[in-house]
Protein backbone atom coordinates (compact mmCIF):
# COMPACT_ATOMS: atom_id res chain seq x y z
CA UNK A 1 0.00 0.00 0.00
CA UNK A 2 3.09 2.04 0.86
CA UNK A 3 4.23 1.79 -2.62
CA UNK A 4 0.71 2.53 -4.58
CA UNK A 5 0.95 5.98 -2.41
CA UNK A 6 4.60 6.73 -3.34
CA UNK A 7 3.38 6.30 -6.92
CA UNK A 8 0.33 8.08 -6.65
CA UNK A 9 2.29 10.93 -5.57
CA UNK A 10 4.92 11.10 -7.76
CA UNK A 11 2.29 10.99 -10.61
CA UNK A 12 0.73 14.19 -9.32
CA UNK A 13 4.13 15.76 -8.79
CA UNK A 14 5.02 15.03 -12.75
CA UNK A 15 1.53 16.04 -13.68
CA UNK A 16 2.16 19.60 -11.69
CA UNK A 17 5.17 20.10 -13.10
CA UNK A 18 4.34 19.03 -16.45
CA UNK A 19 0.85 21.73 -15.83
CA UNK A 20 3.49 24.50 -14.43
CA UNK A 21 5.95 23.61 -18.17
CA UNK A 22 2.57 24.64 -19.71
CA UNK A 23 2.15 27.61 -17.69
CA UNK A 24 -0.86 26.11 -16.25
CA UNK A 25 -1.00 27.03 -12.43
CA UNK A 26 -1.97 23.80 -10.70
CA UNK A 27 -4.02 25.43 -7.82
CA UNK A 28 -6.03 26.92 -10.23
CA UNK A 29 -7.60 23.50 -11.19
Amino acid sequence: ALLEKEQERQAKERLAAKLRELGINPQTI
